[in-house]
């Protein structure tokens, strides 16, 4: 596979999924926000990894930022689905949910967030997604509001992630 530099691009099978799973975990490990029993087989990844899209960013040739989507006919088929309930919303089915956007330290601050985010916008507009539905660290709310996405309040505490305060965001898209 060929690849620019520091482009998303999606990728998809158990090899990738497996590079994912492990540069989420180290991410996550880097920032020293997660709890120390978190990720004990190094890695972070759960049922519906193999059921969503995957994007990763190559830099030299290794993948050092990923994100996912995930998209669901109801409100009731989304992961954490009583998190979203709690603030009223309306199902406008299809429900994306992208989400698990991680870049390593040594990559941050070049728009690669901005660039994942972006490729999960297209996927969705693409598959006729009419509400988008995540929850946020708090370094993500700034880019998450430039691009039109509502913060409506807090998620419950993970206590994977013991003292980041996760906020629920939603974005609604125009039909196809």
């Amino acid at each position: 596979m060929s690849a620019r530099e520091d482009i998303p691009i999606e990728v998809a099978g158990e090899h990738w999924l497996e590079i994912i799973a492990r540069l989420r975990a180290r991410v996550w490990r880097e920032t020293g926000a997660c709890a120390a029993d978190a990720f004990p087989d190094g890695t972070w990844r759960d049922e519906l990894d193999p059921h969503c899209r995957h994007w990763v960013v190559l830099h030299a040739g290794v993948a050092l930022a990923a994100a996912r989507l995930s998209v669901h006919a109801s409100l009731d088929d989304v992961p954490e689905a009583a998190q979203y309930r709690g603030f009223g919303l309306a199902s406008h089915a299809p429900i994306g949910c992208p989400g698990r956007v991680v870049v390593a330290s040594a990559l941050r601050r070049r728009g690669l967030a901005s660039a994942l985010v972006d490729a999960q916008h297209a996927a969705m507009c693409e598959m006729g997604v009419r509400l988008a539905l995540r929850q946020a660290a708090p370094e993500m709310i700034p880019l998450l509001t430039r691009r039109g996405w509502r913060i409506l309040g807090p998620a419950s505490p993970d206590p994977m992630f013991p003292g980041v305060v996760f906020s629920v965001a939603a974005l609604e898209l125009a039909p196809a």
